[in-house]
């Protein structure tokens, strides 16, 4: 995804490993650690093998059964592609052995993006756990030509939500306000003469609206 202004220029300068922040940004409080940087690519083919889970009893099966394809292909002993057509229970990718063609940086679910953009290569075999349950990915291409680079980050992000004070603060001054102006050209013109407040009108509004 496209950095924040607020990150953008410092991720890509400063060392692996280093932790930015606190600093804040789109209304949080964040921390951010640099994981990686290198060049993206601008698309990837993969394959996968899915087996979707519900409960931890089919989390820990899907687990050792994958771990076990995994195996296979490893050691020669299994195609990924007849292995998907047999075990994936993602039916459009699993005729085609597992094929999901050519994707592009962030169409993919977040923990399937990041495993095929940023931790692997071409040819690696990796599990990973994502919404629609867990996959057996094998890398079969990764295209370069833009030489962009990405960067890979871990954030921490904390709301900022104002405290008690501030918001009885503010109440106490658009009670205050509203009865000082009782026209709309008064309201407005004191709204004005504060500089920090703009008055925005809502439609669909009648007299006798409740």
């Amino acid at each position: 995804f496209e950095l924040t202004p607020t990150i953008q220029e410092i991720a890509f300068l400063a060392p692996v490993g280093d932790v930015l922040g606190p600093y804040v940004d789109e209304g949080e409080f964040r921390i951010t650690k640099i994981l990686d940087r290198k060049p993206l690519p601008d698309s990837v083919r993969a394959s996968h093998i899915l087996v979707r889970v519900q409960t931890r009893e089919q989390y820990l099966a899907a687990v050792s059964l994958l771990d076990s394809l995994r195996n296979l292909v490893e050691t020669g002993q299994g195609r990924f592609d007849s292995l998907a057509m047999k075990f994936s229970q993602d039916p459009g990718s699993a005729i085609k052995g597992g094929d999901l063609g050519f994707t592009t940086p962030g169409k993919m679910v977040k923990p399937f993006n990041d495993a095929i953009f940023f931790q692997m290569k071409e040819g690696d075999l990796k599990m990973v756990l994502s919404q629609f349950g867990v996959h057996l990915i094998l890398l079969n291409e990764a295209a370069y030509s833009s030489n962009t680079m990405g960067v890979h980050l871990a954030t921490i992000g904390e709301t900022i939500i104002p405290g008690d004070e501030v918001t009885n603060g503010l109440f106490d001054f658009a009670q205050t306000i509203i009865q000082e102006n009782r026209t709309l050209d008064a309201l407005e013109q004191a709204l004005s003469k504060d500089g920090r407040y703009s008055l925005q009108v809502v439609g669909n509004l009648f007299e006798n609206t409740y």
